[in-house]
């Protein structure tokens, strides 16, 4: 090699620099956009996440012609319902927003490993600094020290209600459990996972409770399925002893606020628009009147978006799901990689969230449901494996 040449190299950046960089801000962004008061455009994950995208699946343009194909069916079909009904465009505009958010979340879990765990883990220390700005150090000391009497009281006094807080906050807990299990040394992050976990408990938001063990265990199902057992007993034990110690924990106000009442105003109207739903102006124009209490939206995602766009419009969302797994998997099993475990659990805290809480037209609650797909077939890939493995050790091999 001459001496231009490795005078060359040796200042030429790394190959991953950018992805990962890229990566980073992608993150950071996406739990920023969350944050309201601080004004941090959509555009800005919206931006990185297209741009990971295009680096990581530029060279597929079969399954990326399909995916996009997909989409488009399920906008229009979106645009369908809603616009006859008055309802406007915005349907189609955040399922595209989702797409690209999702996009980029399958860019950053197809990094090469060591780069992944660069961006990931300077994102949730990142992340981490900006949350305790963004609650304030008052704040979070009288969390950190009485946090099941914080909970019960108010949570975070921010522009936010605790719900809306809990979307970043809880993903950020998300990464950082996932850090937790698939990091080396682990030990690095049991802090800061603990740290978010403290600040989840005290934020009071229930349903984002049950979101963030949903993701643990699925993540740590995909990773160390021997020691799902002993961490669902002891999760379940925790919140025993939550309830019996601090009571009005789980039930500040009533249990299910009143969301059992609209879930039911929901399933009166539902079967007679199960197929092709009515719009997504339905609820407020028809159902939301006949309720004792003013509710904007039925607070669960699945219920909501299956009024509007019916089993049709959610098979369509299901299927572009399923075709990105394709693209991202090039059509092969996907390996049961550090960074597929990740994404599984941020899917899976989505997914969770969605069942209790938030519009259907919110992008990331609909980024959670195209997840579904992924997260099933990531699971089948395990289960196989498994079998695969114990017949190995049945016949000595």
């Amino acid at each position: 090699m001459t001496d231009e040449a490795q005078a060359g190299r040796a200042w030429a950046l790394p190959e991953n620099l950018l992805p990962g960089l890229l990566a980073v801000y992608f993150l950071v962004c996406l739990l920023l956009d969350r944050l309201s008061g601080w004004h941090v455009s959509s555009m800005h994950p919206l931006l990185a996440g297209g741009v990971l995208a295009w680096l990581s699946f530029r060279r597929q343009p079969r399954a990326a012609a399909l995916f996009l194909a997909v989409l488009l069916a399920a906008i229009a079909w979106m645009w369908l319902r809603d616009v006859p009904a008055g309802a406007g465009w915005k349907a189609g505009e955040r399922l595209a927003k989702a797409a690209v958010l999702l996009l980029g979340l399958f860019a950053c879990s197809r990094l090469p490993l060591r780069t992944w765990q660069a961006s990931l883990g300077t994102a949730i220390v990142v992340g981490l600094l900006l949350m305790v700005a963004y609650l304030g150090v008052g704040q979070i000391w009288q969390a950190l020290t009485h946090p099941f009497a914080f909970a019960a009281a108010t949570g975070f006094v921010t522009e936010m209600n605790r719900n809306a807080l809990a979307v970043p906050l809880g993903l950020l807990s998300c990464w950082a459990v996932a850090a937790v299990l698939l990091f080396r040394p682990a030990w690095f992050w049991v802090l800061p996972a603990a740290f978010l976990v403290l600040l989840m408990l005290a934020n009071g938001s229930r349903n984002a409770i049950v979101s963030l063990l949903f993701a643990a265990l699925v993540m740590l199902a995909l990773h160390s399925p021997r020691q799902l057992l002993v961490a669902a007993g002891a999760m379940i034990a925790a919140a025993l002893a939550v309830h019996l110690l601090w009571p009005d924990f789980w039930v500040h106000g009533t249990l299910l606020s009143n969301r059992d009442v609209i879930w039911a105003g929901v399933l009166r109207h539902l079967p007679e628009h199960l197929w092709t739903g009515a719009g997504s102006t339905y609820f407020s124009r028809v159902i939301a009147p006949e309720l004792p209490y003013a509710f904007a939206f039925a607070h669960n995602v699945y219920l909501d978006y299956l009024l509007a766009y019916g089993l049709l419009g959610m098979a369509l969302l299901l299927a572009t799901g399923g075709v990105l797994y394709r693209l991202v998997a090039g059509g092969q099993p996907l390996p049961l990689a550090a960074q597929s475990v990740w994404l599984s659990g941020s899917g899976a805290y989505l997914m969770a969230f969605a069942f209790f809480d938030r519009e259907h037209l919110d992008p990331l609650m609909l980024l959670g449901i195209m997840m579904i797909p992924f997260v099933l077939l990531l699971f089948r890939t395990a289960v196989q494996q498994h079998a695969s493995a114990r017949q190995g050790g049945l016949l000595g091999v």
